[in-house]
């Protein structure tokens, strides 16, 4: 159960992140600087995971950073490896 806690705070801390790029009445260009900055951030932390062996984990952060940043191609690339 101790183990469960850590991957809970994870997956709430995804889900604000994801949310705050709902509806956000910004203009195109901050909002996808915004989106490519946070999905980048996501990408770290899911590298941080990997090394760690903790690849299901990784997996999260890398396909919420894919949507948060469709067009960044690291997040897929990611994926792709795991």
């Amino acid at each position: 159960m101790a183990a469960r806690a850590p991957k809970v705070k994870l997956i709430e801390k995804l889900a604000q992140r994801v949310a705050a790029h709902a509806g956000v009445p910004i203009d195109e260009a901050s909002r996808q600087a915004a989106a490519e900055a946070d999905a980048q951030q996501l990408v770290d932390e899911g590298n941080e995971l990997e090394d760690r062996g903790q690849l299901d984990d990784a997996l999260v952060f890398y396909e919420n950073a894919a949507q948060i940043a469709p067009g960044l191609a690291r997040p897929h690339l990611n994926v792709g490896n795991i």
